[in-house]
């Protein structure tokens, strides 16, 4: 079982109460309320990922990349190799050859937790102002701040990190079961 960052598990709690109806049903369900199409993704990639992309000043050309921005976020939190590889669902001998320069680099600072590491930069960029400007009230630890909303599937966050965060742990780094 693959461990869910407690800042991306508060937005996913966040997301599913808003935005999907069951709690059987898909995370990020298409306009139909199924599975993503080859479409789907591509049209989600252009209109949202790529946008919040440009929006957040960063350099990814692709969605895959937060599985790398993932990794080191880890190594930076004092994380072994084999926790790191159990996380991204690689082999040791894979997470070596990819991560060995990131495992280098994290030797000369000082280790961060990545739930400090995550908030520090939403704090950073505001993105929980956003919340605010949606209605969504507080969203510290422990509260919910969705309690009094209701929402169907068609429902879409203003939050690019809610998406690109939980979709990519949801992708790339555990099954559907493991969350």
């Amino acid at each position: 079982m693959v461990g869910l960052v407690p800042a991306l598990a508060d937005d996913l709690r966040l997301w599913r109460h808003v935005a999907v109806p069951g709690h059987d049903d898909y995370v990020f369900p298409n306009r139909l309320g199924g599975p993503w199409s080859d479409f789907d993704w591509r049209n989600w990639r252009r209109r949202l990922f790529q946008p919040a992309v440009a929006a957040a000043g960063v350099t990814l050309s692709r969605p895959y990349d937060l599985r790398h921005s993932f990794a080191s976020l880890l190594i930076h939190e004092g994380r072994s190799l084999a926790e790191v590889a159990h996380e991204l669902g690689d082999t040791v001998a894979t997470t070596a050859s990819t991560y060995t320069h990131v495992f280098a680099e994290a030797e000369a600072v000082p280790r961060e937790p990545v739930q400090e590491a995550v908030e520090r930069a939403r704090t950073a960029t505001g993105v929980r102002s956003l919340y605010v400007e949606l209605g969504l009230g507080d969203t510290q630890a422990g509260s919910d701040p969705a309690e009094n909303e209701e929402a169907d599937a068609r429902t879409r966050t203003g939050d690019p990190f809610i998406t690109s965060e939980v979709l990519y742990q949801l992708s790339y780094v555990g099954s559907p079961g493991s969350v």
